[in-house]
């Protein structure tokens, strides 16, 4: 046997080099495919070879199917038809050793051959009349199986179709089936069957693949729309099932099932309505427009059909567009406008004046959901008509708010610029409701020519909008005199949020707008003493107005009258100071002396301590100032004392010394803020005052004085001991004080002098607040030791 095997192979093998068009003979283990088909067969280990010949897949086929004509046992032939039909692809060559196993009494072998045929499809064609024969087979699984493979071998199975139509009858479900199922594969050229196809379209197992096979076969055919209508009219629920299922999916959409989708648009299932509106959008999909009955299935009475009809409008890649307008329409009179929602969204800027004006409708539902829509669509991507838009920000028969919304959604979507924007908002700021105006001023404020309508604005009953539109002309203060002139006028405005908005206008220009004399400027200097009185902002508003006009316009009375209002005299002593000025004013300024002097005798010791400083600042030494400043700077008022001791500081040292005795004593007292300024008075003529000298030191010697930190400053000039001082405050219990102790000794360590020994004897204490927990003293000590350690 083995001596046969081996005659057989080399004949195989001869065989299979005179065909050049095929592969070459697939190997394994140094043996060919056809090795291992016969050791499937007649081998010893069938399962070995088994396995070898199916991991050498396709290319084996040849082998394998050249074997089946020459081995006897239909078992074996199932095996190798196994192996065939388990591959990814069957070559056409194998389709002539198949006859063998088709023309075979076993059932099995007929089907196993069946299902390669199959997969062989047109390949095969030369098997269509033994395929045809097995139609007639006992058994319905083979009947069933032929029916399946004709359909695969399309052209070639045309003469066969009315073996095909007579399976129809066939009282197994499975041969009906594949048998129209078949018919359906062949497409047109089976039109001979459709007669009898049409004559079924009644409810069967098959119903769907019957659908299927009357659009293959007849894809325009009217009687074909004719049959889908009447399924779907059948009382079978199950079948108008079946064909809405059929509709919703079957691509692509012949003519025959448009035709039919059109027909049931008005059909009273809304399933099949649903279905229809998917056909006709798949439709109008591949032929570049939307039929009309779709439009109309828009409208429909039910939300799932107007659900599957948005969807199937929906634009798809270069598909169709529906149209915007039709579509707004529809929607516009919708019982379910929400649904629309997917197909406006999709539609952009084509619809974005239709959305906002409907988001400002009457009717709930329709408000709703365009504001639903507009808020969930991308920023940018809307645009609206500006003519109809200023219609509706316009229409006072809309409630404000509403407007207002819509007008926000407007601005907050970005769906207007350039000049459309600029006539909505000028129309808006003149006309529209308060809030919607006072929103649009500022966005006006970037335009041209927007001077206009913020004067108006400005002019407007609603102080929400004045006040709006005086901010918005802040930057327009210094350039046009028209809107000097309206803020001013502001000032007296009945609504004090508008009069708080004038008043910061005012006080925060700083630019050319009053170098001039002006109506304006003149109206502005006359409402500026009634503001004084109103409060600490309104003063400090004052201020910065007046700090703005020229000096030789300045309103000096008012000014001197504000240096009684502790929130403010610090900045009214700067701007009357005028630090440095000479002993006699320029001609074009005005000098405060003949204002202040009086002052200087009043009652109100602050005002006169204050008005001394301010002399004092300006080198006016007015008679008997310097008599005077003693009995102030030893005043039981901080503010009296203060006052004058900041005066003394801009005295010359001559006049300084004078008051010496006083000065010491402000600086012992450990008044609060008075310490300071004592000192530092103190400090100008410590080097030729020693008694001078002395009192600070005993001032930062007194554990009890409150001015004993601000005296640090001044004892690194007094040598050794003034370091000493300071090297003591190290150890000080106030913490500012140990921070600033080591600030004044790190300059002193890091120069050369003869302080090194007081420095060496603070180092003890510098490591201790070098180990500290308080990382900012600690890195300030650790500087100390190594500038004294270097």
């Amino acid at each position: 046997m083995r001596h046969a095997a081996a005659a057989f192979l080399v004949l195989i093998a001869c065989a299979a080099s005179s065909r050049a068009d095929e592969p070459a003979e697939p190997r394994y283990a140094d043996k060919p495919a056809s090795w291992w088909v016969e050791e499937l067969i007649a081998g010893d280990n069938p399962e070995a070879a088994g396995s070898v010949l199916r991991k050498m897949g396709d290319n084996a086929a040849p082998s394998v199917a050249a074997r089946l004509p020459t081995t006897r046992a239909a078992r074996d032939r199932i095996a190798l038809l196994s192996l065939l039909g388990a591959m990814k692809v069957v070559p056409a060559s194998v389709a002539p050793h198949l006859q063998v196993c088709l023309r075979s009494d076993d059932a099995a072998e007929q089907r196993a051959a069946l299902k390669v045929t199959e997969r062989v499809a047109t390949g095969a064609a030369g098997l269509a009349s033994d395929i045809a024969a097995l139609l007639g087979s006992s058994a319905p699984d083979v009947r069933a199986s032929a029916a399946t493979a004709l359909g695969a071998m399309g052209a070639a199975a045309v003469p066969h179709v009315d073996a095909l139509v007579a399976c129809i009858d066939d009282a197994d479900p499975r041969v009906p089936l594949a048998a129209v199922t078949a018919l359906g594969r062949i497409g047109p050229p089976a039109a001979a069957a459709l007669p009898d196809l049409l004559s079924i379209a009644v409810p069967r197992p098959q119903q769907a693949a019957l659908l299927y096979a009357l659009v293959a076969i007849g894809p325009d055919d009217e009687r074909v729309a004719d049959a889908f209508v009447r399924a779907a009219d059948s009382s079978d629920e199950q079948t108008r099932a079946t064909v809405s299922h059929f509709l919703s999916r079957v691509t692509p959409v012949a003519g025959a099932v448009q035709a039919a989708a059109i027909r049931l648009v008005k059909h009273g299932d809304a399933k099949c309505r649903s279905a229809a509106a998917q056909a006709l959008g798949r439709h109008g999909t591949q032929h570049g427009r939307f039929a009309d009955e779709l439009y109309v299935l828009l409208g429909d009475s039910d939300v799932g059909v107007v659900g599957a009809a948005t969807e199937a409008m929906l634009p798809r890649g270069e598909g169709p567009r529906p149209s915007a307008e039709r579509v707004v329409a529809v929607w516009r009179s919708s019982k379910f406008p929400m649904a629309f929602t997917q197909l406006l969204k999709s539609l952009g800027a084509e619809v974005g004046t239709a959305l906002f004006e409907a988001a400002a409708s009457d009717n709930d539902e329709l408000r709703g959901s365009a504001w639903h829509i507009i808020q969930r669509t991308q920023s940018g991507s809307l645009t609206a008509d500006a003519d109809s838009l200023t219609r509706v920000l316009l229409d006072h028969r809309i409630i404000a708010d509403r407007r207002f919304g819509l007008f926000s959604l407007v601005v907050n979507q970005g769906a207007m610029v350039g000049e459309p924007l600029r006539l909505v908002l000028n129309a808006v700021v003149r006309e529209g409701d308060p809030k919607s105006a006072a929103l649009a001023v500022p966005l006006l404020s970037k335009g041209p020519d927007r001077l206009g309508p913020l004067l108006a604005a400005s002019a407007r009953p609603e102080p929400e909008v004045r006040a709006a539109a005086l901010a918005a002309m802040a930057n327009l203060l210094a350039a046009d005199a028209t809107v000097r002139d309206a803020t001013v006028r502001a000032l007296d405005d009945p609504d004090e949020a508008v009069r708080a908005t004038a008043l910061r206008v005012l006080s925060g220009h700083r630019g050319p707008a009053w170098d001039t004399a002006s109506a304006a400027r003149d109206a502005l200097l006359a409402r500026l003493p009634a503001l004084v009185g109103v409060g600490p902002e309104e003063r400090r508003s004052v201020l910065s107005i007046a700090a703005s006009i020229p000096e030789a316009a300045r309103p000096l009375p008012l000014l001197v009258s504000m240096l009684a209002f502790d929130d403010c005299a610090e900045s009214v002593i700067d701007i009357l100071g005028a630090r440095g000025a000479s002993i006699l004013p320029r001609p074009a300024d005005p000098d405060p002396a003949a204002l202040l002097t009086p002052l200087l005798d009043g009652e109100d010791l602050v005002l006169a301590a204050r008005a001394a400083r301010v002399l004092a600042m300006r080198r006016r030494t007015a008679p008997g100032i310097v008599e005077r400043l003693p009995a102030w700077i030893e005043s039981s008022d901080p503010r009296v004392a203060r006052a004058a001791l900041l005066a003394a500081n801009d005295l010359v040292n001559a006049d300084i010394a004078r008051i010496g005795g006083s000065l010491v004593r402000a600086a012992r007292a450990g008044v609060e803020g008075v310490a300071w300024p004592a000192c530092s008075a103190l400090s100008r003529i410590a080097n030729d005052e020693p008694v001078a000298r002395d009192a600070l030191l005993a001032v930062a010697d007194d554990p009890k004085n409150s001015g004993q930190i601000a005296v640090i400053q001044f004892l690194a000039s007094f040598g050794d001991p003034g370091i000493t001082r300071i090297v003591a405050f190290l150890d000080h219990q106030n913490r500012d004080a140990r921070r600033s102790a080591c600030i004044a000794l790190l300059p002193i360590a890091r120069r050369d002098g003869g302080n090194r020994e007081v420095l060496v004897s603070a180092t003890p204490s510098l490591d201790r607040l070098a180990a500290s927990d308080d990382l900012e003293v600690a890195r300030l000590a650790k500087d100390v030791l190594t500038a004294i350690r270097r």
